[in-house]
């Protein structure tokens, strides 16, 4: 019983992995497209709007 539920959480574990690594991949790839296309202004710069 204690080994099944260890084999579940692995496996959940490496599901998550696969999923983090396909849309960090893709993440790569759409940015990697769009400065061979020549465009500038590829990645987003994040800015805070902090008031003090």
């Amino acid at each position: 019983m204690i080994v099944n539920v260890v084999a579940l959480i692995f496996v959940i574990a490496l599901i998550g992995a696969g999923l983090w690594i396909a849309e960090t991949m893709a993440d790569m790839r759409k940015n990697q497209d769009c400065v061979l296309s020549g465009r500038r202004g590829c990645t987003p710069v994040e800015v805070r709007h902090d008031r003090w």
